[in-house]
């Protein structure tokens, strides 16, 4: 039997520790679904646990007391909507701890695609590298146009016009590929609308 708390500070700033190497679950009288995680070393996270697409879901709101209860309970509130709707939360999560770095799109793009289709993938490989490289491990989607539209500037400024829309060229067939070939889902490619250096 699970137990159930109206959740205040005073309450769960007292709950008793489980045993070393267990997890206590206590859920929330008032949002369903809510429940604070409290491990044997007095870690204590909130979480929605929820039954999605026939599944037992555990999706993470954040750690007490960082997350307050009310902040905890706004955000449970946020997710059991997502649900009403259709939208499972822990897939989406799921699916953009998988999302690609730029660095894995390029391994992937340089082996199956510029070497197969492109006599010029060398220059690919060293713009990659004088350019991209501090990206590397940056998500797809973290990357925006304004961060493309500086970068752009930035090496047309230092190593001339060409040389800036060689990278652009270059950025823009690598999402795009992402994109058809790959299923990545990104909701644009950010290099494009980067108006080239004429």
């Amino acid at each position: 039997m699970a137990t159930r708390l109206n959740f205040t500070k005073r309450d769960i700033d007292t709950l008793a520790l489980p045993l070393p190497g267990k997890r206590l679950w206590v859920y929330d009288s008032k949002v369903r679904g809510l429940a604070l995680q409290v491990t044997s070393t007095g870690a204590k996270s909130f979480y929605v646990v929820r039954k999605v697409e026939g599944r037992t879901e555990f999706i993470r709101l954040g750690a007490y007391p960082d997350l307050t209860i009310e902040q905890a309970r706004k955000r449970a509130q946020a997710v059991n909507g997502e649900i009403a709707r259709g939208i499972n939360p822990a897939h989406e999560r799921r699916e953009k701890r998988r999302e690609w770095t730029l660095g894995e799109l390029w391994a992937d793009y340089l082996e199956h695609h510029a070497k197969v289709h492109k006599r010029s993938w060398r220059e690919d490989e060293g713009q990659f590298r004088r350019y991209l490289q501090p990206w590397a491990t940056r998500k797809l989607s973290a990357i925006k146009r304004t961060d493309i539209k500086a970068l752009h500037a930035r090496v047309g400024q230092d190593h001339g016009h060409y040389a800036a829309n060689r990278l652009l060229a270059l950025l823009r067939h690598m999402v795009n590929y992402a994109m058809r070939e790959r299923g990545i889902k990104l909701s644009e490619n950010p290099a494009l609308g980067v108006k080239p250096f004429r």
